[in-house]
């Protein structure tokens, strides 16, 4: 058992843990939330929008809190090399943040994310350099020391947790916009930011909680729990290695949460780049519905434009469009996509050299639209009139996309013109794809109905 942190700071550190003081942390926390644009920044579900800073002066006003001097403070910190922290090595946290991690994405996959998402979205293990910085850095250090405190101090359990809780909120509020500002040094775009939040479901925290404030806050609940991995640590501080550990815990979770978020705001940047935006749909005035504006040049300029394209592999196959839509699934790639796509070029085709562009068939109650012409014409206008008639808000490329792939991988959907597209793609992707797997052919189907609504906005640019 090692107890060096908790030994030289218990002799060297004097905290007094009073009744008043839990009220001047409750003051210093509403005033820093309140300076500047930070209230702004940490009451909304987007980031970058607004500026949050947590500045040196910050730092230094918190040290007076309790009547210790930031640098003082800062010479109690044993550092002897590059990743050693009181005689302890931070390359001995990996296995503790492995765990950490592996937590976070089972709890993470139990809302919905896949393993997929989990590599692309949590970056590993942190690496040395990170974890040293977070665990040598004097205030981080001392707001976990305080917190501490306030575990054994005589206040009642209520003041106990108010006082850990303050002090854990400025620690995160620190966090978070160093995190902030690194991923978003300058302004993002905010109808793309906007987009991205509309288009998350509830599995991501910021959608459930609906501000980064309440999710941190939530973040701050869950390591005071009872039930906390890191509780017993607050109270003994025995043992340097989990003192560490919980110091870098903090920081890697509120990062993830960051780092999913970013993940899929590049997703809809990506998209808006590629693809621009558009408006093809306005409200008739009388009825209140949606109606297609410009319908004759717009949507039939760019039906024809896929149509024209997909009858020649070069100029069907689009290499973002194709990331793009290879990035929605974890079932395929994008070498699968691509074979799909070129197998889809081949059959339309062979159906132009039969003159069955528009070649339908009756099957059982619906109609399958086998002819590439109205197969495509149909993808695109159905698409656009679901939209239309769901309230969604076609200048917004990612939205567009997001309620093809929902509304054809949707198994109680009614609509009848959406059902004949499903029975139509079930048929053709049997025909042109060459995988058996289930989970493979089901993502194909979506994916090429995905594709051509993503080179249709394209072509509307």
């Amino acid at each position: 058992m090692t107890t060096k942190i908790r030994d030289i700071l218990t002799e060297k550190v004097h905290v007094d843990i009073t009744p008043d003081l839990v009220q001047r942390l409750n003051r210093f926390v509403v005033t820093y939330e309140s300076t500047g644009t930070n209230l702004n920044a940490f009451a909304s579900p987007y980031l970058g929008l607004y500026q949050c800073l947590f500045t040196e002066r910050n730092k230094d006003d918190f040290f007076d809190l309790f009547d210790v001097d930031g640098k003082d403070f800062a010479s109690n910190i044993v550092s002897n090399s590059r990743d050693m922290v009181f005689g302890f090595s931070v390359r001995n946290l990996t296995p503790l943040l492995k765990k950490s991690a592996q937590l976070e994405a089972k709890d993470m996959m139990s809302r919905g994310f896949t393993t997929s998402d989990m590599k692309k979205i949590i970056n590993g293990i942190p690496t040395i350099d990170k974890s040293f910085k977070v665990v040598s850095d004097p205030f981080n250090l001392f707001c976990t020391y305080v917190v501490h405190c306030f575990a054994v101090s005589k206040l009642s359990n209520d003041l106990k947790l108010k006082g850990e809780t303050f002090v854990l909120k400025i620690l995160q509020y620190k966090y978070f916009t160093s995190l902030v500002n690194h991923r978003f040094p300058y302004k993002p775009n905010e109808a793309t930011m906007q987009a991205t939040f509309e288009q998350l479901t509830a599995k991501f925290d910021i959608k459930r909680y609906g501000t980064w404030k309440l999710v941190m806050e939530a973040r701050v609940a869950d390591m005071l729990a009872p039930d906390s991995i890191h509780r017993k640590t607050i109270d003994t501080f025995v043992e340097d290695k989990d003192v560490l550990y919980f110091m870098t815990d903090f920081q890697t979770r509120i990062r993830n949460q960051i780092n999913i978020f970013v993940e899929e705001y590049m997703r809809v940047k990506e998209t808006n780049d590629t693809f621009g935006s558009y408006s093809t749909i306005g409200t008739d005035n009388e009825t209140g519905e949606s109606r297609y504006v410009e319908q004759e040049t717009q949507l039939d300029t760019c039906i024809q434009r896929v149509y024209a394209d997909c009858l020649s592999v070069s100029r069907f196959l689009d290499d973002a469009a194709i990331r793009i839509t290879a990035s929605l699934f974890t079932a395929v790639n994008n070498t699968q996509i691509r074979n799909m796509l070129i197998g889809f070029s081949e059959y339309a085709t062979k159906k132009i050299k039969e003159n069955k562009k528009s070649e339908t068939k009756e099957q059982d109650d619906t109609i399958l639209l086998l002819g590439p012409y109205i197969f495509i014409d149909n993808v695109v206008r159905q698409t656009y009139r679901y939209c239309g008639r769901n309230g969604i808000d076609t200048n917004k490329p990612i939205l567009v996309i997001k309620a093809a792939k929902n509304v054809y991988s949707s198994s109680r959907i009614s609509d009848q013109s959406i059902l004949n597209i499903k029975a139509t793609v079930n048929v053709l992707i049997q025909q042109i794809q060459y995988s058996t797997r289930e989970t493979t052919v089901s993502a194909l189907k979506i994916a090429l109905i995905v594709y051509i609504i993503l080179v249709a906005i394209k072509a509307m640019k």
